[in-house]
């Protein structure tokens, strides 16, 4: 940690001779304090000179889609980093330089390969001796749509033992408002023996990443920022404005663990509004993709939402669950959440039965009508199915008894409760095959006008047929 601090029974060691300096002579006071005449920095400026001179050593807890471009961001900023995650299965690929993460190329894992200043372990490693602990870590929902945060938790305590006066911890995972003041910080108090705002600086930065957006990225996200105190306020924007673009700084750890949640649940009731929508709109048998498309012509006051068969991923589909249980505990009623939340979840359910009602048109029983799943993915053009709507639906259709198989070019392996399916080749035949082709992710990658001309009856969820003047009798829009 330079600078020679060390925990020594409740006392801050300074390395002068024979000097035992109390935690509360040191920490609490700003700028400095002298001890025979001798000038020993506060812990604060310390940490600050050594992230303005890039040799802070940072320790990212968690590889995924969110930690890893943020741990070669800091490297490639000249920072020492320590990318730590239990997985053996991330850890070889990143030792082979194979990315797993859209937003990383395999280019630059390679890159880092022979870099020094890059370690990778599958659990914290105490003679790194980290100065800064970022948590980018899973925060699923557990039973009862509640947040289960024992991996955050086990990390907080395994931080902890390693914790030494001056460290920054900054959480990264999207979270209930509370969280990092009533469940990370007591943790680390009471597993260190230090306090947090004295002792060690403590922060909240949530992540903003948006997989397949090929506009916006870790460095030119807006970044927003809250500490624990003044201090670690300072340190954590100091840090982010090493590889951010901008920086928003916010009053209290609280407004920026909600202003997270916020975004999410936004786009989720927005995207409940188009759905009931497009539900509404088949009802009174309109095209619903051109209501949207005129209504999108206005210049101002409207943003443009597209329905879908539901939605997916760890942001949108678990966002406003989270947010819906931090309201029931502060006894407030969130009701439109609660009901946009609902609407979405109801989606597959909502897909399958339009599927079963053109299915029913068709003759032979179930068992001899085939259904061709294109895209499974939750999102266009991004290797992940977590939370994706196509897994139920999927699941739906064959409860019903029809055959169902799959193409995703990003997704050659779903795991299903056990059963592994694979992923069809995209060719004439499987498609000439199917009694029904359900599109419910519109990859890049998909020949539309081939997919058209093969396919006997589409159903088309996402409207990415709409432009190609489909004849209506054999594709159908949601």
């Amino acid at each position: 940690m330079g600078a020679g601090f060390r925990r020594n029974h409740g006392k801050l060691r300074t390395g002068l001779e024979g000097s035992v300096v109390p935690h509360s002579m040191i920490l609490r006071q700003p700028g400095s304090v002298t001890l025979n005449s001798v000038e020993t920095e506060s812990p604060e400026s310390h940490l600050k000179q050594r992230l303005e001179r890039r040799e802070a050593r940072i320790a990212v807890l968690g590889l995924g889609y969110v930690g890893l471009p943020l741990a070669l961001a800091l490297n490639q900023r000249g920072f020492p980093v320590l990318g730590v995650d239990p997985d053996p299965i991330r850890l070889q690929a990143l030792e082979q330089g194979r990315s797993y993460v859209e937003a990383v190329e395999s280019a630059q894992l390679r890159r880092v390969q022979s870099d020094t200043r890059w370690q990778l372990q599958s659990d914290l490693d105490p003679t790194f001796e980290a100065e800064v602990f970022l948590l980018c870590l899973p925060t699923p929902l557990g039973r009862a749509n509640t947040p289960d945060l024992g991996i955050l938790r086990q990390a907080a305590e395994k931080i902890a033992a390693q914790l030494k006066p001056g460290n920054l911890v900054i959480l990264e995972s999207t979270t209930w408002p509370g969280t990092t003041a009533t469940v990370l910080q007591p943790i680390l108090e009471q597993n260190s023996g230090y306090r947090a705002g004295q002792d060690f600086f403590l922060a909240y930065s949530p992540e903003r990443s948006d997989p397949g957006n090929p506009n916006y990225h870790l460095c030119n996200t807006p970044r927003i920022v809250a500490g624990l105190d003044p201090a670690s306020s300072a340190l954590a924007v100091q840090l982010y404005q090493s590889f951010c673009d901008q920086v928003v700084p916010v009053s209290s750890l609280a407004v920026a663990e909600l202003a997270k949640l916020y975004e999410n649940t936004y786009r989720a009731v927005n995207i409940a509004l188009v759905n009931e929508m497009a539900m509404l709109c088949h009802k009174m048998g309109l095209d619903a993709w051109q209501v949207l498309d005129a209504a999108h012509s206005k210049p101002f006051g409207i943003q443009a939402f597209y329905p879908g068969p539901g939605v997916g991923g760890h942001c949108i589909a678990i966002d406003p669950l989270y947010l819906q249980w931090s309201a029931q505990e502060h006894g407030f009623l969130a009701g439109l959440m609660s009901r946009a939340v609902e609407i979405n979840r109801g989606m597959p359910l909502y897909v399958c039965g339009r599927a079963k009602s053109l299915l029913a048109d068709m003759d032979g029983e179930p068992a001899d009508k085939e259904v061709l799943l294109l895209g499974v993915a939750y999102k266009a053009d991004v290797a992940d199915a977590r939370e994706a709507p196509a897994v139920e639906i999927l699941q739906r259709l064959r409860g019903m008894g029809y055959p169902v198989r799959y193409h995703d070019p990003l997704i050659p392996k779903l795991d299903l409760e056990g059963e592994s399916l694979v992923s069809q080749p995209l060719t004439e035949t499987n498609l000439k095959r199917a009694s029904l082709v359900l599109l419910l992710t519109a990859h890049a990658s998909f020949d539309l006008p081939e997919i058209l001309r093969h396919s006997r009856f589409l159903l088309d969820t996402r409207g990415a047929c709409r432009h190609l003047q489909p004849d209506p009798e054999r594709v159908i829009l949601l």
